[in-house]
């Protein structure tokens, strides 16, 4: 499982860096379509000025959401 976050924390950072210069009032979506034989995995990375959610699913399918709030420095 952490092998398959890698390239996946490598895109947040990436987008992280070029997000801070976009200065978008909408924000960027970014999704990533993962096939392994018949198993199609998607993860997405949402990011407007201040917030950045994040959607991973685990080995079983169940989805996780992380959540960071830019003003209040915090993550949900």
């Amino acid at each position: 499982m952490i092998a398959r976050l890698v390239p996946i924390a490598a895109t947040a950072a990436i987008v992280c860096g070029l997000a801070a210069h976009a200065n978008a009032a909408d924000g960027i979506q970014l999704v990533q379509k993962v096939t392994n034989g018949t198993t199609v995995q998607t993860f997405q990375i949402q990011m407007d000025n201040t917030h950045m959610r994040a959607e991973i699913a685990d080995a079983a399918g169940k989805k996780q959401v992380i959540l960071f709030d830019g003003a209040k420095q915090a993550v949900d």
